[in-house]
């Protein structure tokens, strides 16, 4: 599967794993409007693909294949969701950014631990 890079960096550190992947859209993507919408909670609840495992070193540069799933979803297709962002962050040897969100606001959940307790 051919890719557009995104950008002419280049990753030495932390972080390198997969880097074509990561900074590349396949052939077509992005060009295409917005992607499908998916509810976070479905994106989260998503399975691992079955043929990769951590590290696969034959996915290093080259995209997993479509593997069966309730979203219908590849690695590489352009989704949209909407949650809530908890925090961005990267570090000084480190070439990503990590993420987290979820489907719940930070007061939501804390409502929902005290009720719990």
């Amino acid at each position: 599967m051919a890719t557009v890079p995104s950008s002419a960096q280049t990753c030495n550190g932390a972080g390198k794993a997969r880097w074509p992947i990561k900074t590349s859209f396949p052939q077509g993507v992005g060009s295409s409007g917005p992607g499908q919408a998916i509810p976070l909670d479905k994106l989260l609840a998503l399975g691992e693909p079955p043929a990769a495992k951590e590290d696969d070193p034959r996915y290093q540069d080259l995209r997993i294949p479509k593997f069966d799933n309730p979203l219908g979803v590849k690695e590489g297709d352009l989704v949209t969701t909407a949650g809530w962002l908890y925090l961005v962050a990267t570090e000084k040897d480190d070439c990503d950014y990590h993420i987290q969100v979820n489907c719940r606001s930070l007061q939501q959940l804390r409502k929902r631990l005290r009720r719990a307790a």
